[in-house]
C-alpha cells in the first residue's frame, strides 16, 4: 500500500512538473532567430533642409531658371503587370529626384512643381539660397469613386504639407490653368509626364537635369546614416542566406531569394534595391539572371559542389544598399573554384586599399585590371609569352570579367553620375603622391606606366575594341561624402568566349589558354562586392561588413 501511495505521489509531482513547464512556455514568447538586429534611422523631414540648399544653389547656377519657370517632376505611375491586365506591378517606388526633394510622397500620377519665386539678376553664383523664395507644389490626381473604394483616398493637405514640407497641395487639374504662361522645364521626357498635361511651353532641360545629377553626387550625413541602414540590413541577409546555403538539406535559387526579401521586410526596408540575382553552378555566370523565371531550374535543389551567386540588396526610404557574395554549396569547394574565388577577393581586396578622398577612380579601375591581369596570368589562363602591359593593352581581363568595377550608389542602385567636366576630371586632379605610395604597398608601383592617363588613353578608349566599339568608361576624382560598389569578378561564359574568338587579330582571343578555360566552364562565376563610402573627415567605410 505504501508503495502505491509513493507511486501516486511521484506520478503527481511529475504531472505538476510538466504542467508547470507548458505554463512557462505558453508565457515565454519563442525567440525569433530572424529577428531585426537593427533600428532605421529615425526620419525627420529637415533631412530636406540641406539636400533642397544643395539643390536650389545648382538650380541657380544652371542658367536656365528665370521668373516665368516651373520645373516638373513627374512622380511615376503605377504599371500595369501586363497589357492583357489591370493587375499592377508589385513594389512602387518613385523615382530618385522626386525621393530626393520630397520623400516618399503618397502620390503616384502626379507631378511636384517647384518655382523660383526671387529675382533672377547679375551674377547668380553669388546668390545665397533662401528656401522662402522657393516654392514646391504637389499635383494630385483626382480619384474616382470606385478608384477610392478599391485603393483608398490621399492623405489630407495638412498632412502632406506638414510631413513633406511643401507648400501646397492642389489636383492636377489646375495645373495647365497655372502654368499657361509660364516655361515648364523638366529633368525627363514629355512621355513621363501624367495624361492630359498640356506639353506646349514643355521642355526636357539637360541644365536641370545635370543639376540634380550634381546635388545627388555626395551624399549628407544623413543620406549616408539610411546608405549604411540598408547595406548593414543586405549584409545581415547575407550572412543569414550564406548559413542555408551551406547547411540547408531543401535549397533552391529561388527560396533563398525569398528568404532574402523577408529577412530585409523584416528590418523595415519596403522595397528591394533591384530583383534578387541568385545564381547556381553556370547561373552564377549570367551578370544579371533572372532568378526564378525557369520554374525548373529556380525551385531545383541546388547540389554539391557548386557555387551560389547571390547578389542582392535592399532599399530604406529609397537609398540603395548593393551586395553579392559567392558561396560554395555545402562548403564543398574544388581547387579550381578556390582558384577563381582567390583572384577576385584579391582583386577587391587591392581595389578597397586604392580607393579613398583625392584618389581617381580611374585609378582604382586600374589597380582591379592589373590585379587580375597578373594572377590569371600566374594561374596560366593566358599563353606563356605574354607580358602584363600587353595583356592590358588589349584588355585581356574583360574575357573574364565582361563589366566595369563598379558604380555610385545612392537614390538609385546605379546612381546616374554628372556629365559636368568639373567631375569627369579625376585623371588629371588625382594626388599623384598617394597613387604613388598606394601603388608601392600593393606592389605594382614601379611596373606602372602613369596610371591614370595610361589607363584612360589605353585601358578606356582602346586601341582594340571588344564591345564593337570604343568605350569611354568615366573617371572622377573620389570626394568626401561619395560612395561606390567595388565588385571585381571572374566568369566562364561560352556564349561570351563565342564573341571574343570572333574578333581574330582584333581582339584578345590569341592571349589566352582556351584549353584551360574549357576545363573552368562548370565553375561558372563569382563575384564580390561591396559598398564603399568615405565622410567628410576623409574616413573609408566598407559599410556592407558588420
Amino acid at each position: 500500500m505504501a508503495t502505491h501511495h509513493i507511486a501516486i505521489v511521484l506520478s503527481l509531482i511529475i504531472l505538476i512538473r510538466v504542467l508547470f513547464i507548458d505554463l512557462i512556455t505558453l508565457q515565454t514568447p519563442a525567440i525569433d532567430s530572424d529577428a531585426c538586429p537593427f533600428q532605421p534611422p529615425a526620419y525627420n523631414s529637415s533631412l530636406y533642409i540641406p539636400l533642397r540648399k544643395k539643390l536650389f544653389a545648382k538650380l541657380l547656377e544652371s542658367g536656365s531658371l528665370s521668373n516665368n519657370s516651373i520645373i516638373i517632376l513627374p512622380t511615376g505611375n503605377h504599371l500595369s503587370r501586363d497589357f492583357e491586365s489591370d493587375m499592377e506591378m508589385d513594389g512602387f517606388r518613385h523615382p530618385g529626384n522626386v525621393l530626393y526633394i520630397v520623400g516618399d510622397i503618397p502620390i503616384s500620377e502626379g507631378l511636384i512643381g517647384i518655382e523660383y519665386l526671387g529675382s533672377i539678376f547679375g551674377n547668380v553664383e553669388n546668390l545665397k539660397v533662401d528656401l522662402k523664395e522657393w516654392k514646391i507644389t504637389a499635383f494630385f490626381p483626382s480619384l474616382t469613386v470606385r478608384e477610392s473604394v478599391f485603393l483608398g483616398g490621399f492623405p489630407s493637405e495638412e498632412e502632406i504639407v506638414k510631413k513633406h514640407k511643401i507648400d501646397g497641395v492642389l489636383p492636377i487639374e489646375k495645373f495647365d490653368e497655372l502654368v499657361k504662361d509660364k516655361v515648364v522645364l523638366s529633368t525627363v521626357d514629355a512621355v513621363y509626364l501624367p495624361e492630359g498635361i498640356e506639353k506646349r511651353n514643355f521642355r526636357l532641360d539637360e541644365n536641370v537635369r545635370q543639376a540634380f545629377l550634381e546635388s545627388r553626387w555626395t551624399k549628407t550625413f544623413e543620406e549616408l546614416d539610411m546608405l549604411k541602414f540598408a547595406s548593414q540590413v543586405s549584409a545581415w541577409a547575407h550572412e543569414k542566406v550564406e548559413k542555408r546555403i551551406l547547411a540547408e538539406e531543401d535549397v533552391s535559387e529561388t527560396k533563398l531569394a525569398s528568404y532574402f526579401k523577408y529577412l530585409t521586410q523584416k528590418c523595415h526596408c519596403r522595397l528591394q534595391a533591384y530583383p534578387p540575382i541568385v545564381g547556381a553552378g553556370r547561373s552564377a555566370s549570367i551578370l544579371h539572371f533572372r532568378t526564378g523565371e525557369n520554374e525548373t531550374e529556380g525551385f531545383s535543389k541546388i547540389t554539391a559542389p557548386k557555387f551560389v551567386l547571390v547578389d542582392a540588396a535592399a532599399e530604406y526610404r529609397g537609398y540603395a544598399s548593393d551586395i553579392t557574395r559567392t558561396h560554395a554549396r555545402k562548403g564543398k569547394i574544388t581547387e579550381k573554384m578556390q582558384e577563381i574565388h582567390d583572384i577576385v577577393a584579391k582583386a577587391q581586396e587591392n581595389s578597397i586599399t586604392a580607393f579613398g578622398v583625392g584618389i581617381s577612380w580611374g585609378f582604382v579601375q586600374w589597380v582591379s585590371a592589373y590585379t587580375l591581369t597578373k594572377e590569371l596570368m600566374k594561374s596560366g589562363f593566358f599563353n606563356e609569352g605574354s607580358s602584363v602591359f600587353e595583356l592590358l593593352l588589349y584588355d585581356a581581363w574583360r574575357v573574364f570579367m565582361p563589366h566595369g568595377l563598379g558604380h555610385p550608389v545612392g537614390l538609385d542602385v546605379h546612381d546616374p553620375p554628372p556629365q559636368n567636366p568639373e567631375y569627369l576630371s579625376g585623371s588629371d586632379a588625382v594626388n599623384q603622391a598617394q597613387v604613388a605610395n598606394l601603388a608601392k604597398d600593393l606592389e605594382i608601383g614601379r611596373r606602372l606606366p602613369n596610371p591614370p592617363k595610361w589607363y584612360l588613353s589605353s585601358l578606356q578608349r582602346g586601341p582594340k575594341k571588344i564591345w564593337g566599339k570604343y568605350e569611354t568608361m568615366a573617371d572622377y576624382t573620389i570626394v568626401p561624402g561619395q560612395i561606390f560598389t567595388i565588385e571585381p569578378g571572374i566568369y566562364f561564359i561560352p556564349v561570351w568566349f563565342d564573341y571574343i574568338k570572333s574578333l581574330g587579330e582584333d581582339g584578345p582571343a590569341r592571349f589566352v589558354n582556351w584549353e584551360k578555360v574549357e576545363k573552368y566552364i562548370e565553375v561558372g562565376g563569382v563575384r564580390i562586392e561591396d559598398v564603399i563610402s568615405v565622410d567628410y573627415y576623409g574616413k573609408k567605410e566598407i559599410l556592407s561588413r558588420l
